[in-house]
């Protein structure tokens, strides 16, 4: 295809939270980006106030644009740098052109490929910035006459800019199309998936039909850095719950599983109603285990459970955001910024709620399987402490049997005498006294002993 196009543009919005690494965005422009186009260094500040916005050394308070001056091949370029504090993250805006003028003559226009050389060994790809929020790159050039008019080329134009601008790697799927300001726009790369590098890629093929586009990005240009900024917020949310996701599952079938093990071990009390020592030694083991399984457990539910937190604050900010740009814009139609506000980013909510709602079923099942075992201890040693007091009634009573026909076996001396009172003899000779004493007195604590345990184990079973 040969096309021409006019002052073709790159701008690319990556960011990066503080806490990582407050350097990183800085480090690479002066290490890749400033080399390769012959750049000036950005004026940076070690530090800035809570309350200022721009990481800039500026001139003025309110300056937080720097204008930057560079080569291209055989051509001159101009840009524009914005490196900005944004909460508990930062972020770099990089404008790199074509200018429409030059010394105040337009300037000529250019083939499609010439985005291939503003991305010599792809500097500009989210795996090679490698920022831990992710990036956005919009690319934007005026379609001249007479593809202004000539919509069936738009999407293979936009296409061919893409893919000159990623050179050998793989073009994203086309997400969605539409109008942006009048001027058609191609959306590349899905937010729920990552490219074949493990990234979410975010392309924006912009074609400009007239100034309206132009204008309104130039008006809108801080709104759109923030819009941009809760976008990537909220995909890379989103991304990591779906790493933490397949760990948390993990841990869930493991505790699962050991919840399982503890019931299929346990003996058949319909059976056996008292737990053996092996049995008792497992299910104290298992009281030691079963509290780590969940606190590792709640040490990776809980960062999962921010990321839900993060989405709902991050599609409300795109939101108010986006409702701001439409009303510096109105009537302009916002549709294709829209749809990931209203659609994409509450989908994502709705997933990670769902998943919240199956795996806080985790913490609870930890919960009762260790109130079932104490519930199981228990019972099985007020089951032990009851046969103990049944053992001591009936030897109890066993005992006092005994006793009452010990304190009687004095009388086995005494001679047996007929009713009249004659002394009787007895044909056969007699053990000792002493000895038919204790056998006496073994036989009733015996009986008494047997008697009594009867006599409990029928009233249990009444009971």
């Amino acid at each position: 295809m040969i096309t021409k196009i006019y002052a073709p543009n790159i701008h690319c919005f990556v960011f990066q939270r503080l806490a990582d690494n407050p350097n990183r965005l800085w480090d690479y422009y002066e290490n890749e980006i400033k080399p390769k186009f012959d750049l000036d260094s950005l004026k940076i500040k070690d530090n800035i106030a809570p309350d200022q916005k721009a990481y800039l050394n500026p001139h003025s308070p309110d300056q937080i644009f720097q204008e930057l001056k560079g080569k291209l091949s055989k051509h001159s370029i101009t840009g524009l740098a914005c490196p900005l504090l944004l909460y508990d993250s930062y972020g770099l805006a990089l404008n790199l052109r074509i200018p429409e003028k030059q010394d105040n003559q337009p300037t000529d226009p250019v083939d499609l490929g010439i985005f291939a050389q503003f991305n010599p060994n792809q500097i500009f790809c989210p795996e090679q910035f490698n920022s831990n929020l992710g990036q956005t790159i919009l690319l934007t050039a005026w379609l001249i006459h007479p593809e202004q008019h000539q919509r069936e080329n738009w999407p293979k134009i936009a296409h061919q800019i893409i893919k000159n601008f990623l050179g050998d790697q793989t073009v994203p799927p086309l997400y969605q199309s539409g109008q942006l300001f009048g001027s058609p726009i191609y959306e590349y790369g899905s937010p729920k998936t990552t490219n074949p590098q493990g990234k979410i890629a975010h392309y924006l093929v912009w074609l400009f039909i007239d100034d309206t586009a132009d204008h309104c990005l130039g008006s809108c240009y801080l709104d759109l850095i923030d819009l941009w900024f809760y976008r990537q917020k909220i995909t890379t949310a989103y991304h990591y719950s779906r790493l933490e996701f397949a760990e948390l599952k993990e841990q869930y079938e493991e505790i699962r599983q050991n919840v399982r093990m503890i019931h299929q071990n346990l003996p058949d009390f319909d059976k056996n109603p008292q737990l053996s020592q092996q049995h008792l030694k497992n299910l104290k083991q298992n009281l030691k285990t079963l509290p780590k399984l969940d606190l590792d457990y709640t040490d990776k539910l809980t960062p999962f459970q921010n990321r839900a937190l993060t989405l709902e604050i991050n599609t409300h900010d795109y939101q108010v955001k986006l409702e701001r740009i439409a009303a510096q814009t109105s009537p302009q139609d916002l549709t294709i910024l829209a749809v990931f506000g209203e659609k994409i980013a509450v989908t994502f909510q709705r997933q990670i709620a769902d998943d919240l709602g199956y795996f806080d079923r985790g913490s609870h099942l930890v919960e009762k399987a260790i109130a079932s075992i104490r519930g199981i201890v228990e019972i099985d040693q007020a089951e032990c402490d009851r046969t103990l007091q049944d053992h001591i009634q009936a030897i109890g009573v066993g005992i006092a049997a005994g006793a009452i026909a010990a304190s009687t076996s004095a009388l086995m001396l005494e001679p047996w005498h007929s009713p009249q009172g004659e002394k009787l003899e007895s044909p056969i000779a007699l053990p000792h006294p002493l000895l038919i004493a204790l056998v006496f007195s073994a036989f009733c604590s015996g009986g008494a002993w047997w008697i009594a345990q009867w006599w409990i184990k029928r009233q249990r079973r009444h009971e």
